[in-house]
């Protein structure tokens, strides 16, 4: 099955966040 490239692009902007401040729950708060 093919995901919709709008929800890859969101999980690669979620991964970045995550690689950007080191942690799961601040990069929860900064897309929040």
């Amino acid at each position: 099955m093919a995901r919709p490239e709008i929800n890859r692009s969101g999980e690669i902007e979620v991964f970045v966040r995550v690689a950007e401040t080191g942690s799961f729950s601040a990069a929860a708060r900064a897309l929040r």
